[in-house]
């Protein structure tokens, strides 16, 4: 269960310290960012946050993701809007140990950050939350002893944690007012419990199911694209990958004093199915594995992928479509080999070819 401590009603102080709190010695603009190997508070290397970066989703977290990940970040670490994710959770930072260190904010260890500082640095960078934490009295003490009273502690400081920079934030805020944590927007909990609205291996599978890169395909037929193929004649199909045929990636957060939350996501080779623009005019062979079938260099053999047009294109090119679909689940520490359950977009790509069929001419001299 967590460790309640009193609840401080912190606006008043946070307002009243935050012109002191901007001039704090090496406390930087720049939040931490997703998929950023960071110098951050938390990161367990010391240091200021990490300077801004090409990132496409701005976050306070030490989520990275590693593996086959879409381009994006400064590590490769986009996010494909298209998935579920969730907009904002608490993230554990700090272990007790890390609570306070004699110096206080205005003078932040050199090379160690621990809750306390991380609150004043937070607070500096989002005021906002000063209005969720409630009116009334308190003072910079006050804060500080909150801290320095758990040092030593077995358990962690959880932290808000967010996404898009502008729904995001206000997420963190309501989540914040509605779980009326006890340190203002910090939490502490014991080893053995989390806070309601903690992150889960299943969020963290969620950020690497969203950020999977699937490989790009091409499409190879014989005849090749741009020549002509004939009535009766069997059209070969394969297909090659720009990357690994069946990509996998990591989410994790690495906790300091050891261990980490984790979910990693694999896939199975793809299935591949072919269709053509007018069926009834072809004959599909579609025992494809997923590399199809490269041509045997014998013109009368039936390929077990590819097909066989009937008529010739009068109209236009006939068009082959060949898709790829991916078998996705993830694992953590608990479970393995789960599936991603409804409302999870389908890990497909499809590939569409042109194919002009021409029909052979025999001449008769009598």
């Amino acid at each position: 269960m967590p460790i309640r401590m009193r609840r401080h009603p912190l606006a008043t102080a946070v307002v009243a310290v935050l012109g002191v709190v901007a001039t704090v010695a090496g406390l930087g603009s720049a939040s931490p960012a997703l998929a950023q190997q960071g110098t951050g508070p938390g990161s367990g290397t010391g240091g200021p946050p990490p300077p801004p970066g090409n990132y496409d989703h701005t976050v306070y977290s030490n989520i990275h993701l590693s593996g086959d990940i879409l381009p994006g970040t400064a590590n490769g670490g986009g996010i494909d809007p298209a998935y579920p994710i969730p907009p904002c959770w608490l993230e554990p930072r700090f272990t007790g140990q890390l609570s306070w260190h004699r110096g206080g904010p205005l003078q932040p260890p050199v090379n160690n950050w621990d809750a306390d500082t991380y609150w004043w640095w937070f607070a500096n960078r989002e005021p906002g939350f000063a209005s969720v934490i409630g009116p009334g009295s308190g003072n910079r003490q006050q804060i500080i002893n909150s801290f320095r009273k758990m040092q030593g502690h077995n358990g962690w400081w959880w932290v808000p944690a967010w996404l898009e920079p502008s729904s995001g934030p206000q997420c963190a805020r309501n989540l914040v007012s509605t779980l009326n944590l006890n340190n203002g927007f910090l939490d502490f909990a014991t080893q053995q419990g989390a806070p309601q609205g903690a992150l889960t291996p299943q969020d963290l599978a969620a950020f690497a199911r969203a950020a999977l890169r699937l490989p790009k395909m091409t499409v190879h037929t014989n005849p090749a694209v741009g020549r002509p193929s004939d009535v009766n004649l069997p059209v070969w199909v394969w297909m090659t990958y720009q990357g690994p045929m069946a990509p996998q990636d990591r989410a994790a957060v690495q906790l300091l004093g050891g261990g980490s939350l984790w979910a990693s996501v694999q896939t199975a080779r793809p299935t591949i199915t072919l269709s053509v623009s007018d069926p009834g005019q072809a004959t599909v062979y579609r025992n494809c594995s997923p590399t199809g079938s490269p041509y045997s260099g014998n013109p009368a053999a039936i390929p077990p992928c590819g097909v066989t047009f009937l008529a010739p294109s009068i109209v236009g090119p006939y068009t082959i479509t060949v898709t790829a679909t991916w078998r996705v689940t993830y694992s953590d520490a608990a479970a393995r080999n789960v599936q991603f359950g409804p409302g999870w977009p389908p890990a497909v790509r499809t590939v569409s070819q042109p194919v002009t069929v021409r029909e052979i001419q025999t001449v008769n001299n009598g």
